[in-house]
């Protein structure tokens, strides 16, 4: 009889969320990746679904976009698939997914860029708005800051994995991130 090679970890699906401020760059930090022919499995990003749904402007369609998020993500969990998701880190609810997942037996893998200033962010979501994409209103981007790296540090003990990697820089042409230390935050 052979013996199962398999470890529960080494086939543990895996859940991959890019954390940041809003304007951070989670979206193009995923394409680049993906582009290079990084796999992060299922794409379940709210912000694609409500365009692909409606409008960003209407917030029934959010609303929408939102169960429709929480509907795959508890697909990919019940069915045990890797997925990949885009979080602020925000609210307290990812703790509580963290936590799920790790009681699902998912390996979690965290990667969070970081942007040097409020102001920064702020001109990157101007940036995007211009271009046709959402807003996010200053005040809520500044309340969003510092939270979102205080929630990073505290949600390492849940993860397998993190990486941090700075956007602060602004080639368009680059796109470069520049990766961190953990100690970073």
């Amino acid at each position: 009889m052979h013996a199962n090679l398999t470890s529960p970890i080494l086939s543990a699906p895996t859940a991959t969320f890019f954390g940041g401020v809003n304007g951070a760059g989670k979206t193009t930090f995923y394409y680049n990746a993906l582009e290079r022919g990084e796999s992060f499995g299922h794409r379940i990003n709210v912000d694609e679904i409500v365009s692909a749904i409606g409008s960003y402007r209407n917030p029934i369609d959010q609303i929408r976009a939102g169960k429709i998020a929480l509907i795959l993500r508890n697909a990919c969990i019940t069915q045990r698939q890797d997925f990949n998701q885009e979080s602020t880190l925000c609210s307290r609810g990812i703790f509580r997914l963290f936590r799920h997942l790790r009681a699902n037996n998912y390996r979690i893998h965290l990667i969070f860029i970081r942007l040097d200033s409020i102001q920064t962010a702020i001109e990157r979501v101007k940036i995007r708005t211009d271009k046709g994409g959402h807003s996010v209103d200053s005040a809520l981007i500044e309340s969003r800051f510092y939270k979102s790296q205080a929630h990073f540090a505290k949600l390492l003990p849940y993860c397998h994995s993190a990486q941090i990697f700075d956007n602060s820089t602004f080639d368009i042409h680059a796109r470069s991130f520049t990766r961190l230390p953990l100690s970073t935050i």
